[in-house]
């Protein structure tokens, strides 16, 4: 895919089941970016960002590693819709998801405008 990077390509994906049903999958709006010149979060908080206990009955610790200015943080169902939203300013902070249904979330921590995301899982 390296002659695509920065430009716009049309992608089509064919998935084959087991039982010889095929159907096309069409992904909209996304940029092939060349990784070794990407610029993204930075790689020491990426190492440093801690999540747990993972999984858990429903209070998770986050860990930044460091202080950062107004952390966003929001925890979403596999549907999208958001069950958390909050804006941190420590390097640590605890979230509590007792009152959502067991499952899988997935927790989206932007800094600075560059964003990661991490699975949750609610026993």
């Amino acid at each position: 895919m390296t002659p695509y990077v920065g430009k716009i390509a049309n992608v089509k994906f064919r998935i084959l089941t087991g039982n010889s049903f095929t159907s096309d999958i069409a992904l909209d709006d996304f940029e092939l970016i060349d990784t070794a010149t990407a610029v993204g979060l930075n790689e020491n908080f990426l190492t440093a960002l801690r999540v747990y206990p993972n999984p858990s009955k429903g209070n998770f610790n986050i860990d930044l590693g460091s202080t950062v200015e107004n952390a966003q943080i929001a925890v979403m169902d596999i549907n999208g819709r958001i069950v958390y939203e909050n804006v941190i300013t420590t390097s640590t902070t605890q979230v509590d998801l007792s009152n959502v249904e067991k499952g899988v979330y997935f927790l989206q921590i932007t800094v600075n405008g560059e964003r990661t995301n991490r699975k949750l899982i609610v026993q």
